[in-house]
């Protein structure tokens, strides 16, 4: 099947598809389109267009390819950046977290209240809490770990197309 495009007052009129070509009595208005599309990246660069040009003999449909701009780059890596952290720490996880940190350390410093608004007196974690907080430090040590990752990315110009490749970020941690 070939695309033709029908010739009206010297502008595509409209698209059509034939098995065959043409008979010659409409070979004068329905000309063949060709299309000259580059090939790209559609990480780093997209394309504009069609743009058609009517020839003697044939529609010839072109596209220009552009690189992404740098923002729009900076963006997808921090997009990704995002993506990787609330796949293993969703967004109500990390608050959890950060809630349960601040009781830990308020509890540490002596700054908890009891259930009539009395300050409770500061002592040392339990060994449970420890490890907790042990477990809480580790997550943020990664999430930090990957905003790093994300800032040296971003930071590269170009920035790669292969941003999101598993070998530009920290490992994940083990759960």
């Amino acid at each position: 099947m070939t695309e033709y495009a029908h010739i009206k007052d010297g502008a595509v009129w409209r698209q059509i598809t034939l098995d065959a070509p043409p008979p010659a009595h409409k070979a004068g208005f329905l000309l063949p389109i060709e299309e000259d599309r580059p090939t790209y990246d559609p990480v780093s660069e997209y394309l504009t267009g069609p743009v058609e040009t009517i020839e003697a003999n044939r529609v010839l449909r072109q596209w220009t390819k552009h690189a992404r701009p740098t923002a729009e780059m900076r963006s997808m890596v921090k997009e990704e950046a995002g993506r990787r952290i609330r796949a293993i720490y969703p967004d109500w996880r990390q608050a959890n977290m950060t809630a349960r940190a601040a009781e830990l350390a308020r509890i540490q410093q002596g700054l908890m209240r009891d259930v009539d608004c009395n300050l409770i007196a500061a002592r040392t974690l339990t060994a449970e809490e420890v490890a907790e907080e042990q477990v809480i430090n580790a997550a943020w040590v990664w999430i930090k770990a990957v905003r790093a990752a994300s800032d040296t990315i971003e930071a590269l110009d170009p920035i790669p197309a292969d941003y999101d490749a598993d070998a530009r970020w920290p490992d994940a941690p083990s759960q």
